[in-house]
């Protein structure tokens, strides 16, 4: 049997047909119209419609002294408000529950426009401080600590040199807001101390970071010049590492230094110390401290000034669009930029006393390249900054037994066209060294050339060999005075270095400073190796009269019969203790004129390939030695 269901549900229909109609009488007005409605609207306040209710209205509740250009909101009903007028800036903060605006801070230097909107981000910070993050894509991002608004310090309070205590004006310290700060590049000098340490013999450079609360928040600085120690024990030095230039706007740096042991590079970081502290003393190098990534210390961050905008997403701030520092086509100034080598004079007990200035290598060619600054510690990209050019007598034809190769004929090629002139003042250097003389590099070309398709960037240079710089050679200049009692370091100079410009010709206000680089002669050596020629002695093999041992005159070419060496074996034999026994045997006088050994620093350390083809001589050296033997602590004397 069918069974009859009855539909007892109740159907509405929500129409936006519906509403207010005041063209039909009110005996036709069916459900859901309405011949007048003042004040009402036809949607729920939970969002249904179809429904009739009061219109909410708004109350006022306060204003702000500005146009609004942005919010934030910082916690329950409290509210970070940014207005402007497009001269004076403010932030505020606005409290609902209580109708409320309060000033934070009111300064021009803030920037705001209308026309540039802000994007904002509150984050809670560890000491119950709230720090507000904002971008506008018109000023640098920025953060402001709202609980501690940095004003400008135009004094100190307390008369204590030891202590300080600033004085604060009135005004907004804008550059404390940056969210990458202005940084001033830390100048750190390395030297051997007077006092005894622990450290052992090698070279030692120091850089530092600034930091907050043991967490590093910039670069690395340059490392400074390395400072050689050395003792006949091993061990004993220590160091004096000097700080200038420090960023009084952080609390805190840390200090690393880098060691060159036993060819083993290290880099530890020694500690956190205040950027009031300007001398560090380092006696102690301990394998248990921190080990620094050689790698971070050269690295440079890139600085994105601006954004667009600024959101959080799960604890993270988000940045996009951003803006890193502009290009700019440096070269054809770097291209005006002059060099002249610089000869310093030293005592001959220089280095043995601790110096560290190391000189350039004379005859060698080097690649020199510029660098800028920007206040944040941005660095901009290296231009190349050419040799000099050339002259006519550079380029003239020799002939003759100087000349090598056929093809490198040139007198570039073959002689050093360097030039000297004396200083009218010799000015002294921080360590006491005396500028004697300066001159012109000498001149150089590459068989590469510059491109030759970008004549904005290269001008004149623009599809001409590639020029570097070469030292004078020791023809120009030598090692040291006539009479051997001084030393002559060889160092560079630049001058005629212009300020960078924008596409207008204005100078980019927000560049501080410039570094000089230099390329790297690994691989570019013109020099492969530099050191001293010795003659070799010549002895009688014992068993075989055909044949003549060679070894290492010393000390350095003493042509008179060694009274140390002999090839009498029977006297080495028996062991002859008479001493008249001794005397009377044979002396090794005997020297190799076509046989020679070399000695230098490369081939006794680096071990180059040894790929030259040629051999210049400089100079004959004479003097005297004064010198002994000892024996070698604990050496075996055997070897099995």
């Amino acid at each position: 049997m069918k069974e009859n269901f009855t539909n007892s549900s109740v159907v509405k229909t929500n129409s936006f047909h519906k509403g207010m109609v005041k063209d039909n009488a009110d005996i036709y007005m069916s459900e859901g119209l309405w011949l007048n409605a003042i004040n009402a609207i036809n949607n729920a306040h939970y969002g249904e419609t179809g429904s009739i209710g009061n219109e909410p209205s708004n109350q006022f509740c306060t204003s702000a002294p500005y146009t609004i250009i942005g919010f934030a909101h910082l916690s329950q009903t409290r509210w970070v408000i940014f207005s402007t007028n497009n001269t004076a800036s403010e932030i505020g903060i606005f409290d609902e529950s209580t109708c409320s605006y309060s000033l934070v801070v009111n300064d021009p230097c803030l920037g705001f426009k209308q026309t540039h909107l802000i994007s904002a981000v509150v984050k809670g910070n560890y000491d119950c401080t709230d720090s507000v993050y904002f971008a506008d894509n018109l000023n640098p991002d920025r953060v402001l600590n709202l609980n501690r608004v940095p004003y400008k310090v135009i004094g100190d309070a307390n008369p204590d040199q030891d202590c300080y205590e600033p004085i604060y004006s009135e005004e907004l310290d804008c550059d404390a807001l940056r969210l990458h700060p202005l940084v001033t590049q830390p100048c750190v000098t390395v030297k051997k101390a007077q006092g005894a340490g622990q450290l052992n013999n090698g070279s030692y450079m120091a850089c530092v970071a600034y930091s907050e609360n043991g967490v590093r928040l910039t670069d690395y600085s340059i490392p400074s010049a390395p400072q050689a120690l050395w003792d006949h024990s091993g061990t004993g030095g220590s160091l004096d590492i000097i700080l200038k230039n420090l960023d009084p706007n952080f609390e805190e740096y840390e200090l690393v230094v880098i060691a060159v042991v036993n060819q083993q590079t290290i880099a530890k970081k020694i500690g956190y110390y205040s950027t009031r502290q300007s001398k560090v003393t380092l006696d102690l190098f301990l394998q248990s401290l921190v080990t620094v990534d050689l790698a971070q210390i050269p690295l440079r961050s890139v600085v994105y000034e601006k954004s667009e905008k600024m959101f959080e997403v799960n604890n993270y701030l988000i940045r996009t669009g951003v803006t890193t520092q502009p290009y700019f086509n440096y070269q054809p100034l770097a291209n005006q930029i002059k060099a002249s080598w610089v000869a310093a004079e030293y005592p001959t007990d220089y280095y043995w006393g601790g110096g560290n200035k190391v000189g350039y290598m004379r005859d060698e060619v080097y690649a020199f390249f510029i660098r800028w600054v920007y206040k944040t510690g941005a660095r901009s990209a290296s231009f190349h900054i050419p040799g000099r050019q050339s002259r006519l007598s550079d380029l003239t034809t020799v002939t003759g037994p100087d000349v090598i190769t056929a093809s490198q004929n040139k007198a570039w090629q073959v002689y050093d066209t360097s030039t000297m002139y004396n200083v009218i003042s010799s000015d002294i250097t921080d360590d006491g060294g005396v500028i004697i003389r300066k001159g012109d590099m000498g001149y150089w070309e590459s068989t590469e050339r510059y491109p030759d398709d970008k004549e904005t960037v290269w001008g004149t240079l623009c599809g001409k060999p590639i020029r570097h710089h070469k030292m004078p050679s020791n023809e120009t200049i030598h090692i040291h005075n006539q009479g051997g009692t001084k030393i002559n370091v060889l160092g560079v100079e630049f001058y005629n270095i212009a300020h960078p410009v924008d596409e207008n010709g204005h100078p980019l206000v927000d560049i501080v400073g410039y570094e000089i680089l230099r390329g790297s002669r690994e691989g570019n050596r013109s020099v492969v190796a530099k050191g001293m020629f010795n003659n070799m002695l010549e002895y009688n093999l014992a068993g075989n009269s055909s044949k003549k041992g060679l070894i290492q005159n010393y000390p350095y070419n003493d042509l008179r019969p060694d009274n140390f060496l002999t090839d009498d074996y029977s006297v080495l034999d028996t062991g002859a203790a008479n001493s008249s026994v001794i005397e009377s045997a044979s002396k090794l006088s005997q020297y190799k004129r076509d046989m020679f050994s070399f000695h230098s620093p490369e081939t006794n350390f680096v071990k180059p390939y040894l790929s030259g083809n040629h051999i210049k001589l400089y100079t004959e050296e004479r003097g005297t030695v004064v010198g002994r033997f000892e024996y070698p602590h604990m050496h075996p004397k055997h070897v099995l």
